[in-house]
């Protein structure tokens, strides 16, 4: 896996790309990003978690279509 962080010249915006290259797992890279923005120095970033035993909270996840 390759992690590559940009943060934009503005210093407000930073981007995060991930990109795993494993040949035994993937048969081309898998790549996704997360954008993120800076905060107000006044600002307050509340917590999030999940519950995964909550069916509600679980079935945006799909499993991925398996390969024979």
């Amino acid at each position: 896996m390759t992690e590559r962080y940009h943060v934009a010249a503005d210093g407000v915006h930073m981007r995060i790309t991930f990109t795993w290259t494993d040949t035994k797992i993937y048969a081309r890279p898998h790549g996704y990003a997360f954008e993120f923005e800076r905060l107000p120095a006044d600002g307050y970033a509340f917590e999030n978690w999940c519950d995964s035993g909550d069916p509600l909270q679980r079935q945006s996840v799909v499993p991925p279509v398996q390969l024979p």
